[in-house]
C-alpha cells in the first residue's frame, strides 16, 4: 500500500492515489493507465431461463384465459407461472451482476478490478478520473519545468561561446542539469 502522496480512495482491498492503482494484490502507475472502460457482466443463465420460463407461461395464460374455466384452470396456470418468476427474482437478487473496470496499460488489456455494488464502483471510477487528471496535472508540470530548464541551458551556452567561455558554459549547463 502507498505510504505517500494523495489517496483519492482506499477501502475493502482498493486504493488509488494520485500516482498508483491498487487493487487485488496489484499495482499499476495511474499515468501509465490509457482507455479506462467499464463493463457489466451478462445475465446468470438461470435468471434469463426463468425469465423466459415465466414469460412464455404468462403468454399462455393470456391466450387460454378464455377458452377455459377461468377460476379453476386460470388460478392453476398462474400459480405454475410464479415458479419460474419467484426463481428469476431470487436469482437476480443472489446473483448480482458485478461491474468490472478494464484499461489498455502498457500495450496490453487489463482488468483492474471487479465489483459487485454499482456505489462502490461509481466511488471508485470518480476517484480513479481525479487521480488521473492530477497524473496528467504534474506530467504537463514536468515537462514544461525541462523545456524552461532546456531553454535557460541554451541561453547560456549561447551568451558563454558568444564570449568565448566554454568551460564556463559547460559548468554552468551540467549545475541545471
Amino acid at each position: 500500500m502507498p505510504q505517500r502522496g494523495r489517496t483519492y480512495y482506499q477501502r475493502s482491498g482498493v486504493c488509488i492515489t494520485d500516482r498508483h492503482f491498487y487493487a487485488g494484490g496489484t499495482r499499476y502507475e495511474v499515468a501509465d493507465l490509457r482507455q479506462v472502460w467499464t463493463v457489466r457482466d451478462p445475465l446468470d443463465p438461470i435468471t434469463m431461463g426463468a425469465t423466459i420460463m415465466a414469460a412464455l407461461l404468462l403468454l399462455v395464460i393470456a391466450v387460454a384465459w378464455p377458452r377455459h374455466d377461468p377460476m379453476a384452470e386460470g388460478l392453476t396456470l398462474a400459480a405454475i407461472c410464479l415458479v419460474p418468476l419467484g426463481l428469476a427474482i431470487g436469482v437476480c437478487q443472489a446473483r448480482k451482476r458485478q461491474y468490472s473496470l478494464w484499461a489498455e496499460y502498457h500495450g496490453g488489456t487489463v482488468r483492474l478490478l471487479r465489483v459487485p455494488r454499482c456505489e462502490v464502483h461509481g466511488q471508485i471510477c470518480r476517484a480513479l478520473i481525479r487521480a488521473r487528471e492530477a497524473a496528467d496535472r504534474t506530467r504537463r508540470i514536468v515537462v514544461t519545468e525541462r523545456v524552461q530548464r532546456n531553454s535557460s541551458a541554451d541561453l547560456l551556452m549561447r551568451s558563454a561561446d558568444s564570449s568565448g567561455h566554454k568551460d564556463l558554459s559547460r559548468m554552468r549547463l551540467n549545475a541545471l542539469r
